[in-house]
């Protein structure tokens, strides 16, 4: 990614594709191969996969489970996805 911005837009789109297109809640999970997979057909390359997942980790929107799965936390879930 080229600037924060960019960065943070990219992030709030995987929260998003985890939320509401996938439907899942605080707590539950995806695989990462799915994901990579339903990032990938939405034209996220590996390399900006893997920084707006690291950056949504450490925004506390999601977490790693234990056998690499990316999981939904209760602050992910209630990410206002509205446009200003």
């Amino acid at each position: 990614m080229t600037n924060s911005t960019e960065l943070q837009t990219a992030a709030r789109k995987v929260v998003y594709l985890l939320v509401v297109d996938q439907g899942l809640r605080p707590g539950e999970s995806m695989s990462s191969q799915a994901l990579q997979h339903d990032l990938q057909t939405h034209g996220m390359d590996d390399a900006a996969q893997t920084e707006a997942i690291d950056h949504a980790i450490a925004q506390c929107w999601l977490h790693k489970g234990y056998l690499g799965e990316v999981q939904v936390t209760e602050m992910g879930f209630r990410i206002d996805f509205a446009i200003d």
